[in-house]
């Protein structure tokens, strides 16, 4: 059965606050599990684009993996997903040095898109987001297995 997650209005008028405003740099949450050392798993849990105004867009996965949500910081984020086995860790990465961030630095955020609900046009689904910048833009996707997706999105 798949259930579906919707963004809820909270996130609508929290992305809502974004738009407008020039991203300084984006860092991402990468959960680690090194329990299998022949195996390390990474996958990303969290997206943190930081403002020149100082205040934080955190869009991460949700308690149970099926969803994405807007969170106001990344402490409340990580709280629950500590682990008392140092083999599994959670650490934060600068992504605005990589190759698909660093055009966005110093770019306004303009708008985001969602995907409605086939079944009920008043939702939106928290499977995926689109940050629209202003020439270019970053699509965001979950999976339930590798984390949060990131990729180049064109219209």
């Amino acid at each position: 059965m798949n259930i579906k997650k919707h963004w809820t209005k909270t996130d609508l008028t929290t992305f809502y606050a974004f738009y407008n405003n020039k991203v300084q740099h984006i860092d991402c949450i990468i959960w680690q599990n090194q329990i299998d050392p022949q195996q390390t798993i990474e996958i990303i849990d969290a997206l943190v684009i930081t403002f020149e105004n100082t205040k934080q867009l955190i869009i991460a996965t949700d308690s149970s993996g099926t969803g994405l949500y807007s969170c106001t910081s990344v402490d409340e984020h990580i709280t629950g997903l500590q682990s008392p086995d140092p083999r599994i860790r959670l650490f934060k990465a600068r992504a605005d040095k990589t190759q698909l961030w660093q055009s966005v630095l110093n770019k306004s955020l303009l708008s985001i898109g969602l995907s409605k609900d086939p079944d009920d046009i008043n939702l939106y689904l928290s499977d995926g987001i689109i940050l629209n910048f202003e020439n270019e833009s970053r699509e965001l996707r979950m999976h339930p297995l590798d984390g949060i997706l990131l990729d180049y999105y064109e219209a």
